[in-house]
Order: structure tokens, then sequence, then C-alpha cells
């Protein structure tokens, strides 16, 4: 998204790293969501 590539236009500015910084953990939790619900359904499998 745009409020990503703002990190690496203005690596520096405290606003925008705090901006990318949130979105990175929503992005990190979102994953592991995903990633237990996957776990969850091939344990239910075997």
């Amino acid at each position: 998204s745009s409020k990503m590539i703002t990190l690496y236009d203005y690596p520096l500015s405290g606003n925008c790293y705090k901006v990318v910084s949130i979105e990175s953990l929503e992005i990190i939790s979102l994953m592991l969501l995903i990633l237990s619900r996957f776990l969850f359904f091939t344990l239910n499998l075997v």
C-alpha cells in the first residue's frame, strides 16, 4: 500500500515510521492468524 512505500521514501520521518510499524504489526498478526488456522485444519485432516 502507499503507507508501506512511505517508509522507503522517508525512512527518517517519525510519523511515517509509526504508520508503517503499525501496519507491519497488523500484517504479522494476520499472518499468524492464517498460519494458526492452516495448522489447525491440517491437524484435523491427519
